[in-house]
Order: C-alpha cells, then structure tokens, then sequence
C-alpha cells in the first residue's frame, strides 16, 4: 500500500485531472454556444437583406399596379372625351395618386419595422456569442485558479504528512 504522503499527491493529481476536463468541457461548451450565436447572427443579416429585397420588389409591383389603374382610368376618360385636368376626372386621377402614396408609405413603414426587428436580433445574437466567448475565457481562468489551489493544497497536505511521519506521528490526522 501507498504511503500516506504519496496518497495525497496522487489525490490532488486525480483532483487536477477531474478540474481539467470539466474546464477544458465548459469552455468547449461556451465557445460552441458562441459559434451558434454567430451563425444565429449572420442567418438573421441574411433575413435582412431578404426583406429588404422583397421591400424593392413590392415595391416596383405596387407602383406598377397604380400606374396601370391610373393609365386605364385616363384611357377610359379620354375615350369619353372627358377633360382630365378639370372636375371630377382630375380628383379620380388625384384620388388614385394619394391611394398610391398611403400604399406606398404602409409598404414602407411595414418593411422598415420587419426588418428593425429582424436587425435588432441579429444585434442580440452578435451580443450572446460575445458574451459566450467571454464565458469560455472565464472558464479557463477559473478553471486554472482552481486547479493552482488544488496543486497547493495537496502539496500543502503532503508536507503536513510527511511532517507528521518524521516527527513519530501516524500521518493521519496529525
């Protein structure tokens, strides 16, 4: 059987090794958090770039869609031989341009807060893997601070055995 002393240094080296997988785990698991938070992210700017592209394209079909309706109703104006820039022709006409600029503008405000949201969690995401990076930095700080107070506790603790066997004592508890 193993000396008192030497059963000390052997504890503190399965204590070191038991630290060391459990920092080196923690600090996997925050760094792989950090990675998720990141391709969160960079789905989330892709999202954004998406709206924005869907915000051009409804916008060329809303402005087309107007333009049709406000050619055929001049056409259809015209051929009755109505003046279009008097009377109630010129307010249909007008009437249709302002439908247009509230269309347009709810287009606009409804895309600008999608996209807001989506920019704000792209923001979050970029926010949780720096906070994830920093966590895994942390782990291994304090990973390797517990393990120095486990070196100089078993050392400490070997010292006090071994000074206990060479002073008559038993080793343990003395």
């Amino acid at each position: 059987m193993c000396e008192p002393a030497t059963l000390a240094l052997i504890g503190t080296g399965v204590a070191l090794a038991g630290q060391a997988v459990t920092g080196y785990m923690g600090y996997q698991q925050k760094r792989g958090e950090a990675k998720v938070a990141r391709a969160n992210a960079k789905m989330k700017s892709e999202e954004a770039a998406n709206a924005i592209d869907r915000k051009a394209e409804d916008q060329r079909t809303l402005a087309r869609k107007y333009a049709a309706l406000r050619g055929g109703q001049r056409a259809a104006m015209a051929a009755n031989g109505v003046d279009l820039g008097f009377g109630s022709a010129a307010d249909t006409l007008g009437d249709t341009q302002m439908f247009y600029g509230e269309d347009a503008q709810r287009l606009d405000d409804n895309y600008r807060d999608e996209i807001r949201g989506i920019d704000i969690s792209a923001a979050n995401y970029r926010s949780s893997a720096s906070a994830a990076r920093s966590a895994a930095t942390g782990v291994l700080a304090s990973t390797a601070f517990d393990m120095g107070s486990t070196i100089l506790g078993g050392v400490g603790k070997q010292k006090k055995i071994a000074a206990a066997r060479a002073g008559g004592g038993s080793g343990w508890g003395a």
